[in-house]
Formats: C-alpha cells, structure tokens, sequence
C-alpha cells in the first residue's frame, strides 16, 4: 500500500490527488526500505507514548508521523483513522504525562489522585468527541432510511462488511428497526450526556456506557478494523475523576500498604528504577525509602549487594526474589509470578539482576537529553485564544460538511486552508445520511500464456462468477478491503490503472515464465440492496483491463510502463 512498488505510487499519487496540503514525509523516497524504516520510527514513538516517556515529544511525533502515513494513500482511510488522527492533535496540548507514566516515575513524585485539570484545550478535546456523535446524528436526520428504520438493514446487507452474526440479524426485521433508531436517538442525546451540567457524574457515565455497547455491536456485526476500538478508547476520556479513584481504591489492600522498597541514595539509576516499577506495578502506595536512613536495612544491602524489599510482615528479599515478592503485590504482573518462579528463569533473572547492578554507574550516563517541545505558544493567553479558535472552527468546519446548502459557506475561503494543513478536517457521515446500497465482490480474471484463466484474488483458483459463502473473508484485512471498496466507486477509476499494474508486478515477480499472466481484467460483482428485503441479481462489472508486459522479478517497472 505504501512505496513505488504498491497500489499507488508517489508519482500517482501527488498527479492523480488534487489537495496542495498533501504533506508526507513517506513520499520522500519510494523504496520499501525506507517505508519500512519510517513504520519502525513510528513504533518507537507510540511505544514511548505507551509507557508515558517524554509524553508530549512522542504525542507530537506519533501525530505528525500518522498524519504523514494518511497522506501517503488516503484511499485506505476510514472514519476511525480520523478520529485517532484528530484525537492525536488535541491530545498534543494536553498534560496526560502527569500520571501513571516514566515522566511521572523519573520526577520522583507519588501519583497523585483526585486532581483535575481544566483549560481550553481540555474543553477542545471533549468537545471534538462530542461533535462526532453529534453530527454522526446530524447527517442521519437527513436520511429517510434512518427516519424510517431501515438502515441498519442497509448496513448489514453490505457484505463487505459483515460478519456471519449480522448475516443472522439480518432476519430479523423488527430488531433492525429497533437497532436504527436507536443508534440514531442515542448519537442525538450523547451530546447532551456528555455536557449535561446537572448530575454529571451519573449521564456521563450512562452515556459511555451506551456508547461502548453500540460499538461493541458493531464490532461483532460488520467488520469495521480500528473504528470500533478507537472509539472505545477515547470515549475514556469522559469517565469521572471518581471513577478512577475508586479503581484505585480497590488496590489499597493490607498487603501493598505494607510493601517497602529500599534503594540506595547513592544511586540516581537506582533511584529511578525504583519509582519506575511502582507506577507499573500499580502499586501506588507503596513506600520508597532511602536504605541508608535504616542501619539494619543498610547492613542487609551491602551484606547481599542488592535492593532490599520488604513485604507488610517484616520479610526481606533481594536481588531477583525482591522482584517476584513486588510482581506478587502487582495486580498487573501477579499473573507472571509462577512463571517467575520456575528455576531457570529465578536463574536467568538473577544473573540478569546482577548484570544491571553491576552496571548500574552506567545507567545514568546512558540518559539521553531529549528536548520536550513546549506547546504554550508564548503565553497562557495566546495558547487559550487559538484553541478557542480552533475548536470552534472545527465546529464551523462539521457545519458545513453537512448536506444543507444554507451552511456550505460557513468557512471563508481565506482560512480553509487551516483544516486541512493541520487535518482537522472531518465528516462524520458514516452510513449516512443514506447507507450505500452499492455492494459486490472482486474477481480479477488473470489470462496466463497458456490461455488459462484463473482468479487472481482467490490467489490462482479457477474462475467462478459465483457469490462467496463469505464476501468480507475474502480481504486478508481492513486496508485491503477499504481501498478495494473506493476503487469500485467511479469517482476513483483514475487509480485502477496503478492497481492493475500492481497485479501484474506481484504476479509475474513471484511465479515461473509459464505461469505469468498476459493479461488481466478487474471485474467488479456489482449488487445492489434493494429495499424491503427484496433479492437482487449482481451484475458483471469490468473496472478496468490491461495487459502485462513481463518485468524482471528484481526490477518492478512503473505503470507507465506497462501497455494497457
């Protein structure tokens, strides 16, 4: 999908794609190796921002890394990588270091519960998830089968998309009517949850709930790839303060109230690692303590040349016995614990131990100074005023990406630039305001010297015109299918030439002379849901026909080069 020798090269790309803010560092260089280099350094970043190391560096770099990728091949994007894209860009002002991460442990600071943070930008990132439902409902109003209970049958009749559970519902007429308006009334109210300002607490919580469950529902309906789960995950963001006090609350038992773990002051290494593991251990509460302060301790320290932990009853262990004992406290890591326990790994762990204490001088000096970029844009008061700005042009922005003429202007022309260069631009009209009734399945007729002919997408069967058991198995993943999707839509046809070329390079790199294809013939299965349930004949559709001129396996050509 990405880099010269996929579906779209650069070259298609940036002459087939009108958008001037069509910026990517992945069009740099076509080669897979380069590709390749650009998703690892991408991996890093995400996993620091797991951990919660440098968070507002790697939030950055993650945003503007995916929003990179996006650009590359916009033909495989869906509702759910725009909300993680534009949920990446708000998320860069917000200070989601502050807890539970390596930022927080290497501060040297307990985590701290109950505390509350409120600005513009926090404002913005709510508000965003809130616009989702709320124009999501907003486009549905325009829609007669949203209006009148047919739309989840149009969805589910889509057999791109749908798994063998919403092949089943589908013989259910009432419950699809009851599921259409609800999704419809829930996405309308959602809003109003979420920024109720009475009982806040309680129609919050209700509606992420709600909302969690209709994705759920989704997710083991119709084959949606990230969209489900990114949906859950930012809907986390509305769940009450007290809510994750009361989690964890749970966690403050006798046991890890008791626990101490004892360090070395004369260790910075040490120091930072100790803190490290109790936020992961989550294991807040737990005491850290300077051995040095406690003779007895200090003597055992030196005594065993190691860490000294000691659990509620008064027992100490060392070394990597120290470790399993905090694993045994650790809601997260307690599972690992007879794992741990098995004598070659207690070996291996300690020898492990040893080998980082031994080196332990070096730890410290390895500390890589990385500049964590400030985002404050001079002043509190500058930083307020742009997100008001921004916030409020995304607002204008969803306004007039809905399908009423009276608000296509809203933006003017001097500023829509903004949305954009930055990617907040976004329509929120997932099957709406009307589900597309266009649906089918690919047959790529492959045409070998021989005078053969095989399906190509069903990796070299025979060809057969006939339905699939199970039209959304046939794509390997969610990017395949989605790009296989845009390119049957007419407004895309300019891209097939670069798709049948692909086929050609793939198939011909990989197989011997005798069984290289000449000539291939994109056929689209169109069929069409009608409506009430009605069966409808698919119709044979040729999207495109090229033949192949043969390329050397190691020197795939580009699709200029190809006679069609």
């Amino acid at each position: 999908h990405y880099g010269d020798g996929g579906v779209l090269p650069r070259t298609a790309l940036l002459s087939e794609w009108s958008s001037p803010w069509l910026i990517s560092i992945h069009l740099m260089n076509g080669t897979w190796q380069v590709q390749a280099l650009l998703f690892a350094i991408a991996v890093f970043f995400a996993l620091m921002l797991l951990i919660g190391w440098k968070t507002r560096l790697a939030t950055v770099v993650s945003w503007f890394l995916l929003v990179s990728l996006h650009n590359s091949n916009p033909l495989l994007l869906q509702g759910g990588d725009v909300l993680l894209r534009v949920g990446l860009f708000w998320a860069m002002f917000l200070p989601w270091g502050k807890e539970y991460s390596v930022d927080r442990s290497l501060s040297f600071q307990e985590v701290s519960t109950g505390k509350t943070v409120v600005s513009v930008w926090t404002a913005a990132f709510l508000l965003q998830i809130g616009f989702f439902y709320l124009f999501a409902s907003f486009f549905k109003g325009y829609g007669e089968p949203w209006l009148s209970g047919m739309s989840v049958y149009y969805a589910l009749s889509m057999d791109q998309f749908t798994t063998p559970l919403g092949e089943f519902l589908r013989g259910f007429p009432v419950l699809l009517a009851f599921l259409s308006f609800s999704v419809l009334w829930l996405q309308k109210v959602s809003f109003l949850l979420f920024f109720s300002p009475f009982f806040t607490r309680t129609t919050r919580t209700l509606g992420i709930i709600l909302l969690m469950c209709m994705h759920l529902g989704l997710a083991v309906t119709m084959n949606l790839g990230p969209f489900s789960f990114v949906s859950i995950s930012i809907l986390t963001a509305f769940l009450h303060p007290d809510i994750w006090d009361t989690f964890m609350k749970q966690l403050r038992t006798t046991k890890r109230l008791g626990l101490k773990i004892y360090y070395d002051a004369e260790c910075g290494f040490c120091k930072k690692s100790v803190f490290f593991i109790k936020t992961f251990s989550l294991i807040p509460e737990t005491s850290i303590l300077l051995a040095q302060k406690y003779p007895e301790v200090y003597t055992d320290m030196r005594k065993h040349d190691s860490w000294v932990v000691e659990n509620f009853v008064g027992e100490r262990y060392f070394g990597f016995d120290a470790a399993i004992c905090i694993a045994e406290h650790s809601p997260l890591l307690r599972f690992f614990v007879p794992l741990m326990k098995l004598k070659w790994v207690r070996l291996h762990g300690e020898k492990t131990y040893r080998f980082v204490s031994n080196h332990r001088q070096r730890g410290c000096e390895l500390e890589m100074p990385m500049i964590e970029p400030r985002l404050s844009f001079l002043n509190k008061k500058v930083s307020a005023v742009l997100g008001v700005f921004l916030i409020g042009y995304v607002f204008l922005w969803n306004l007039a990406s809905l399908p009423d003429k009276r608000f296509e202007h809203l933006i003017p022309s001097e500023i829509a630039w903004v949305g954009p260069l930055l990617t907040l631009n976004q329509k929120w009209s997932m099957f709406a305001p009307i589900p597309s009734t266009d649906d089918g399945w690919y047959i790529l007729v492959g045409r070998l010297k021989n005078g053969t002919e095989i399906d190509i997408f069903q990796k070299g069967e025979k060809v057969s015109f006939e339905k699939p058991s199970n039209v959304s198995a046939m794509y390997s993943n969610e990017r395949w299918r989605k790009y296989h999707m845009n390119l049957s839509d007419d407004r895309n046809a300019r891209f097939r030439p670069y798709y049948a070329s692909y086929l050609c390079r793939n198939w011909n790199g990989t197989h011997t002379a005798e069984e290289r294809v000449e000539h291939i013939t994109v056929v689209f299965m169109l069929e069409r849901t009608k409506p009430n349930f009605a069966i409808s004949l698919p119709e044979k559709k040729i999207l495109y026909e090229q033949n192949c001129v043969v390329p050397l396996p190691t020197q795939p050509r580009t699709p200029s080069e190809y006679s069609c």
